[in-house]
């Protein structure tokens, strides 16, 4: 009995104190969010430079034409922003940082929440596909596929795809980007909650200094909010942030404050599981004894 209140209590400390597997992830491309020799730089190519939280590198998806940069020209918050900059129309550019090492536990959470600041300018909108694709899932870009998330920037409009099927997805319209901001280069912050058990997205907003909208309703009505992991392989998506820039456009795009972390009621839960287990146990030691 002692050895199984012991285990008890020690999974609670573990629990509130922290596991590694719940760390927090969170980058604004600052120096202090990378780890030496490979640290940001102003001006430096993201590509190779090792993420602080995950101990990974940057990449380039094979194929692409290039990668983000570290900016000092429009940053949400501190000094830098990451800068994805596409002059042409032959060529994507993107990078790929694989999240694994620090937030593979999410899975076992009820709830966790995405977000990141996006600024949009310079760009020459595409016929055939968004020009901006933000994803979290497989490690390369593609209409189809096994994600958490997939967010695009798509001829001036924001859209969230849904699960329509194992090979399908449904686009939903958050509204046009400059609806939220009062000019191009201004930033929105996009927020997502997701429920990895159930698959769903459980809050999705955007906030620009011009409006702040819920749009959790909205999602919820597309698929009943399904995340797109329309893959008919088993398993959860992997866990790789990719932000790219399609090949038939050019645009600039301003990354900055991306966060990651656990919704603090998940944490909550899973400690109060473990000290109401602990007190149903002194409770049946006394009554026997």
């Amino acid at each position: 009995m002692n050895r199984m209140k012991t285990a008890l209590m020690g999974a609670f400390l573990w629990v509130t104190v922290g596991s590694p597997a719940w760390a927090d992830y969170s980058t604004g491309f600052e120096l202090s969010d990378s780890t030496s020799p490979n640290q940001y730089v102003a001006g430096s190519v993201i590509n190779g430079k090792t993420d602080a939280d995950t101990a990974a590198n940057w990449t380039i998806p094979g194929g692409y034409a290039g990668g983000a940069t570290i900016s000092s020209t429009n940053p949400a918050s501190g000094s830098w922003a990451g800068r994805l900059t596409d002059n042409n129309t032959s060529g994507a550019y993107g990078n790929v940082l694989n999240l694994g090492s620090t937030v593979s536990g999410f899975s076992s959470l009820s709830t966790w929440t995405f977000s990141i600041d996006l600024a949009f300018q310079n760009v020459t909108t595409s016929p055939t596909a968004p020009e901006y694709q933000l994803t979290l899932g497989q490690p390369t870009a593609s209409g189809s596929g096994k994600y958490w998330f997939r967010f695009v920037y798509d001829d001036g409009n924001l859209v969230l795809y849904t699960r329509q099927s194992a090979t399908a997805m449904t686009a939903v319209n958050l509204g046009s980007y400059l609806s939220y901001v009062s000019a191009e280069g201004e930033y929105v912050k996009l927020t997502l909650s997701i429920d990895p058990t159930l698959k769903k997205y459980t809050g999705v907003s955007l906030s620009g200094d011009l409006l702040t909208s819920d749009l959790t309703t909205l999602v919820q009505a597309s698929n009943t909010g399904t995340i797109p992991w329309g893959d008919t392989t088993t398993g959860d998506p992997a866990l790789n942030l990719l932000f790219v820039a399609s090949t038939a456009s050019a645009i600039t795009v301003d990354m900055d404050n991306i966060s990651m972390v656990p919704e603090p009621s998940s944490v909550a839960l899973l400690g109060l599981a473990c000290l109401t287990l602990l007190g149903l146990m002194r409770r049946r030691t006394s009554t026997l004894y």
